[in-house]
């Protein structure tokens, strides 16, 4: 399994998440980063705040999206 696909998995159980995608992204130092992408349940109201506290309590360190 990719990272990226752990992370969609992860972010799709959250009951106030419809729809997510992960994408590479450069992270401005050389490397390269996770970033979600995530559409809310209808009715849901998410913070960026809320699905990232979300991922992390779920993942590895190495999985976690920065945004």
């Amino acid at each position: 399994m990719n990272d990226w696909t752990e992370v969609e998995e992860v972010l799709l159980r959250h009951a106030g998440i419809r729809e997510a995608a992960v994408i590479v992204v450069p992270d401005g130092a050389g490397g390269k980063m996770l970033k979600a992408i995530v559409v809310p349940a209808p009715g849901a109201r998410l913070s960026a705040a809320e699905v990232l506290a979300f991922a992390a309590s779920q993942l590895a360190d190495n999985s976690r999206t920065r945004s």
